[in-house]
C-alpha cells in the first residue's frame, strides 16, 4: 500500500525541475498538491485596484466577496495549470488550493496552516 504525501507547493515554483521531483515522488507515494499564488493574487489585486492587505496568521485577509473571488480566481487558474502540466508528464496527483467554502462565504486559509491541519498521521510525509 503506497503512503500518502501532501506537499505545499507556492505557486512562483511551478516549474520543470519541481514536476519532475513530484515524478518521482509519486512513484512510491499518493500525492496530494496543495497549490498557493500569494504573489499572483498580489499582481491580480493591484490590478484590479484593490489593496494588497495584511496578512494574518491564517493567510490573506479580505475585505469582500469580489476580493476573494479574485484571489480564488487566480488559485484556481494555478490548480489547473499545475494539473495539466502534471497530466502531459504522466504524474497523477490530486491538487487542492487552500480555500474552503463554509456554506456559501469562501474563507481563503494561509496555505501553510491549512496542510499542517491535514497532515497528523506520521505515516504521511508533509514536505
Amino acid at each position: 500500500m503506497r503512503k500518502n504525501c501532501l506537499i505545499k507547493l507556492s505557486g512562483d515554483v511551478i516549474q520543470e525541475k519541481v514536476l519532475a521531483w513530484i515524478g518521482k515522488l509519486a512513484k512510491d507515494y499518493f500525492i496530494v498538491l496543495c497549490v498557493g499564488g500569494g504573489t499572483q493574487i498580489n499582481t491580480a489585486f493591484i490590478k484590479a485596484g484593490f489593496t494588497v492587505g495584511i496578512h494574518g496568521p491564517l493567510g490573506r485577509e479580505t475585505k469582500n466577496l469580489a476580493e476573494r473571488q479574485l484571489a480564488r480566481d487566480v488559485l484556481e487558474k494555478n490548480q489547473a495549470e499545475l494539473q495539466d502540466r502534471l497530466a502531459a508528464i504522466g504524474v497523477q496527483a490530486a491538487v487542492v488550493i487552500p480555500v474552503v467554502e463554509v456554506g456559501t462565504v469562501l474563507c481563503h486559509v494561509n496555505g501553510d496552516q491549512f496542510c499542517s491541519q491535514l497532515t497528523t498521521d506520521s505515516t504521511n510525509c508533509m514536505l
